[in-house]
């Protein structure tokens, strides 16, 4: 953590400066750049980090559509072959040094579309809500972090497979069967709107990172990577000019989400 973040925090000073000029700002390319130069660091790769987050989200976009029941177009099989590929070749390591080419994929696909989806989703519902007040305050802004992601749940669904047989509050569920488990539901996403003033209980949160063998070891680097994000935008107290929804890719998220400070912003309690 200590080595990466100076890496991200380059990002967030240089693609946010333009709102202390009054100019607009993307969040999904800052959120790009900052996912894919976070992976290049954690992987020792030296490519381009936009083009590497561009492959892995193309390679997410073209696994899911691969995988979706039912009848599907010919030629998916062979595209997310074809874009896992490009990743793998996109973040090969120094001649000579062992890889495991497959894991560094995995670990930037899910690095890069859960950043990508999260970010801009969580600033945007702080714009919505006007919780910036929340979010410039050293105090609460880690309570508002998680109670974002619990929120937003970066990735609203688990896919699993049962390992025993079992019952689950009356289904029967067999050894081998699929599942899809639904984080956001578990972690009262649909019911309980983010406050950081009286958190959900970390047991509660902690669930759209998963649990147990499957919890997920970057959760704690979302964690920090969102904070300094919303400790670089609540000076600003942006506001949401535009929003285009992304329906390719493969968690949901924007495709661009236009935000622009604003000057007259006052916290509730002092309205």
């Amino acid at each position: 953590m200590e080595r990466l973040r100076p890496v991200w925090l380059d990002v967030l000073d240089r693609r946010l400066a333009p709102l202390g000029a009054g100019r607009d700002v993307d969040l999904v390319p800052l959120a790009r750049e900052l996912a894919g130069t976070t992976v290049c660091a954690l992987l020792g790769t030296t490519g381009d980090p936009e083009t590497i987050a561009e492959a892995a989200a193309s390679a997410a976009a073209a696994a899911v559509r691969d995988h979706l029941p039912g009848p599907r177009p010919p030629g998916t099989a062979r595209a997310a072959a074809a874009a896992t590929a490009r990743l793998e070749a996109l973040l090969a390591p120094a001649s000579g040094t062992a890889a495991d080419t497959a894991l560094r994929a995995m670990l930037a696909v899910a690095a890069v579309n859960t950043t990508v989806a999260a970010l801009p989703r969580a600033v945007a519902w702080c714009a919505d809500a006007q919780l910036w007040h929340h979010a410039a305050d050293d105090r609460l802004r880690p309570a508002l972090v998680g109670e974002l992601l619990r929120v937003i749940a970066p990735s609203p669904l688990l896919p699993r497979v049962a390992a025993a047989a079992a019952d689950l509050g009356g289904c029967p569920v067999r050894a081998g069967d699929r599942l899809i488990l639904v984080a956001r539901h578990a972690a009262r996403a649909h019911g309980e709107p983010p406050d950081a003033l009286h958190p959900a209980p970390p047991t509660v949160a902690q669930l759209v990172f998963g649990a147990g063998p499957h919890a997920c070891p970057g959760a704690r680097l979302a964690r920090a990577q969102l904070d300094d994000t919303l400790a670089a935008l609540a000076p600003h107290c942006p506001t949401v000019l535009r929003a285009r929804v992304d329906r390719r890719a493969a968690l949901p998220g924007w495709r661009s989400l236009t935000v622009r400070a604003t000057s007259n912003h006052r916290s509730p309690e002092n309205r």
